[in-house]
């Protein structure tokens, strides 16, 4: 035990349980609604007993993801607010010792997220949500549905940058090769490219010609690297491939070198599409990393278009859902169907009332859902419409999932999703619809 100089212990070296807490601090009242025996025994599973070195607690690592989304925090000030917040400590189970200790490095969250994967996310989502649920919310017989866009963290996609970071990653690839072991002798022409790409992004407004003459040079470059990377290809294939089933570096890189064939080959011919002219391409790629991202044009007053997953928003007696996520602009008058099926699936029993506004009403829908035995107010189309008193009640009971959306994208991250791999996406934007549950379970107003 550290001692001072009066002969005292010292406060950093305390016991855990001699400290002084207030009872009713918001992140208490939380830590006693969470079931963490069932949390770790449920993320244990994502670990091995007999391989690697000891883990930090999982409720240390667990808790900290739950306060980094709670708090809206990056990776490294949710490890300084742990170690500097008593309460926090507590919350995770920690004391100050261990505190400082143990979260000592913000990698540790980046690897407890790898390591547990979206299932591991998943599963902290819902036991945040039941915590949030088990304060506040009770059996809940209506669903209020709306859809927004969650944008992801990339630079916002242009032509030219999209070809160069082709270009990029097809050099990489040539390199790679030569460190191990393949003969490559190609000529790249990567100083020219990169220097005619740097002084056009240095350009605050280019001309049109002078957009065309980079566009088409560098896509020629792609073009002749790419012709190259087939060469390399059926080389790697030919001396690599015996030993790729012992060597798991070759056989990454065989995979590595497969996927960004495919995907070089599908962007040169998108790009040839767009120097012809064609504007309107099915399935355009926008990003080299994050393939499956596509515009989402919405028309809203700040940015009209978004490149990120659309999200279907479930509200049940106060508490928000992520009840779908859509990588294409879908049409909200479809996502009724699935919003129902959703919430079958969730609870167990169809909803009494539905609502929603005017992008999911439907004739036919409406039809359907009243055949079925669902109330539905969907508010129609027309200013006529919202002179009636039953269409101003439904647009008065649905305006909280505005407040919600709004609430999410200031302070639960729904303004930039910021996950590095592409399997955490969805996970990044749950957890963020947990986060606010339990902000107004516990925080705003607290039990």
């Amino acid at each position: 035990m550290i001692v001072n100089e009066d002969g005292q212990p010292s406060l950093a070296d305390m016991p855990f349980a001699d400290m002084v807490y207030d009872k009713e601090h918001p992140l208490l009242k939380l830590s006693d609604a969470i079931h963490w025996e069932n949390l770790t025994a449920g993320l244990s599973v994502f670990y091995s007993a007999r391989q690697g070195r000891p883990t930090i607690a999982l409720r240390a690592q667990a808790g900290t993801l739950m306060l980094k989304h709670i708090k809206n925090l990056s990776d490294r000030e949710a490890v300084r607010y742990v170690q500097e917040n008593i309460y926090a400590q507590r919350f995770c189970g920690l004391s100050p010792t261990q505190a400082s200790n143990h979260m000592n490095a913000a990698s540790g969250l980046t690897h407890f997220r790898e390591q547990i994967g979206s299932g591991g996310m998943a599963l902290i989502q819902e036991v945040l949500t039941c915590a949030a649920k088990g304060k506040r919310m009770a059996r809940g017989d209506k669903l209020i549905l709306d859809t927004t866009c969650v944008p992801l963290d990339i630079h916002y996609p242009t032509d030219i940058r999209l070809l160069e970071r082709c270009r990029q990653a097809l050099i990489g690839l040539m390199k790679e090769a030569k460190r191990m072991g393949m003969e490559v002798v190609y000529r790249t022409y990567s100083r020219m490219a990169r220097k005619m790409f740097v002084t056009f992004s240095k350009l605050s407004k280019p001309k049109e010609k002078t957009r065309r003459r980079v566009h088409k040079q560098l896509f020629q470059f792609v073009r002749r690297n790419f012709k190259q990377l087939e060469e390399m290809r059926e080389v790697a294939g030919r001396l690599l491939g015996p030993r790729c089933p012992t060597d798991p570096v070759i056989r990454r890189f065989l995979q590595k070198l497969k996927e960004t064939e495919i995907t070089v080959r599908t962007i040169l011919h998108q790009q040839g599409l767009v120097r012809r002219g064609i504007v309107h391409i099915h399935d355009r790629i926008v990003s080299f990393h994050r393939t499956r991202v596509r515009p989402i044009v919405r028309g809203k007053v700040p940015v009209s278009c978004e490149f990120g997953p659309k999200i279907l928003v479930g509200v049940v007696r106060g508490c928000v859902y992520v009840a779908d996520a859509f990588w294409n602009n879908v049409a909200d008058a479809t996502l009724a169907i699935p919003g129902i099926r959703w919430f079958k699936t969730r609870f167990g029993r169809l909803p009494k009332e539905c609502l929603g506004d005017r992008g999911f009403y439907a004739q036919w829908r409406v039809r359907c859902l009243t055949a079925i035995g669902i109330r539905v107010g969907f508010q129609e189309r027309g200013k006529a419409v919202e002179k009636k008193a039953t269409s101003r009640r439904m647009i008065r009971q649905r305006l909280c999932i505005e407040a919600f959306i709004s609430l999410a994208k200031r302070k639960f991250g729904w303004d930039r999703c910021r996950a590095r791999r592409p399997d955490h996406e969805i996970s990044w934007i749950g957890l963020g619809a947990a986060a606010l549950n339990v902000h107004r379970a516990f925080i705003a107003r607290p039990p």
